[in-house]
């Protein structure tokens, strides 16, 4: 698999959970067993809102040529990803997320572990 393709899939699935969030909160949360106050739904909606982005910022590196640049996003997207690990895994253990929590920790896992084959291969 090459760089582009990785960075197009990292991309795709950071807006395929950012679109929902902005625009059905209470649904993402309750998927999650998560329930939201008003405030809560702000916060998802600001969370959506940078999934959104962090996907079009994948989107739009998939055609650079600078290699500095271009680790230097993977490292970032790398650090996105453990800190959401960490935060998904200690959800779930308290329990303030559901057992739907395991699909995000399995899929920072898989993204992680894609960034950082890039990063080392670069």
């Amino acid at each position: 698999m090459s760089l582009k393709t990785f960075l197009t899939i990292a991309s795709a699935s950071a807006i395929v959970f950012g679109v929902p969030l902005i625009f059905f909160p209470q649904m993402m949360a309750a998927n999650f067993g998560i329930s939201l106050d008003s405030s809560g739904e702000v916060f998802a909606k600001t969370a959506g809102a940078m999934l959104v982005t962090l996907g079009l910022i994948n989107w739009l590196a998939r055609n650079w040529k600078d290699t500095k640049a271009l680790k230097d996003l993977l490292l970032a997207d790398i650090l996105v990803q453990l800190l959401t690990l960490v935060i998904d895994f200690m959800s779930i253990n308290s329990g303030a997320m559901n057992q739907m929590g395991w699909i995000g920790v399995i899929l920072h896992i898989v993204l992680a572990a894609g960034l950082l084959y890039f990063y080392r291969k670069l």
